[in-house]
């Protein structure tokens, strides 16, 4: 029995596509059901009764299928690690600015691994970086040394979430 090929199937994030050979974007997350996609000009788009014939490469090139991996983890070199000299003021702006340093060396390979959510809580936020992915969920490490270091009850400190709710969370931040 061959198993009938998915948009989840052959989207990547930050990968360009051209769609109905006509609109050129660059897919960003899946939100529940459908895609998000993001035009030349930036505005984010759905496209209604997409199918997989419908996508092709900027080279024209039908995409291949992606193999799910089972588990990838963050390399060492993008996990956050917070600094304490004991003065907190300055600990606290070093440490959110090498946050932010690997957030946008990770954007800027188009991956989600080392990437941070920050999660209403309290009088401030909770602040979690993604460690590891699965198909369909993220592990969430929380981040501390950047304030409060709020910790939301139903994730604690390290939690598996729904990995379409954190990309939305990423890109909206």
């Amino acid at each position: 029995m061959i198993k009938e090929v998915k948009l989840d199937d052959i989207l990547v994030v930050g990968q360009q596509y051209k769609i109905w050979d006509t609109h050129i974007v660059t897919y960003r997350f899946k939100e529940k059901r459908t895609h998000v996609f993001e035009l030349p000009d930036g505005r984010l788009t759905k496209f209604t009764n997409l199918q997989v014939e419908g996508i092709k490469h900027l080279n024209g090139q039908i995409p291949k299928v992606i193999a799910p991996a089972k588990s990838v983890k963050v390399n060492s070199d993008i996990i956050y690690k917070p600094v304490n000299t004991g003065d907190f003021m300055k600990d606290m702006e070093t440490n959110y600015a090498n946050l932010k340093k690997i957030d946008q060396k990770v954007k800027s390979q188009g991956g989600i691994l080392g990437r941070y959510i920050q999660e209403p809580y309290a009088d401030g936020y909770a602040v979690y970086q993604v460690v590891e992915e699965k198909v369909t969920k993220v592990k969430l490490r929380v981040v501390t040394g950047i304030g409060d270091d709020w910790t939301l009850p139903m994730w604690g400190r390290e939690s598996m979430v729904d990995k379409g709710y954190v990309q939305t969370s990423i890109y909206r931040r």
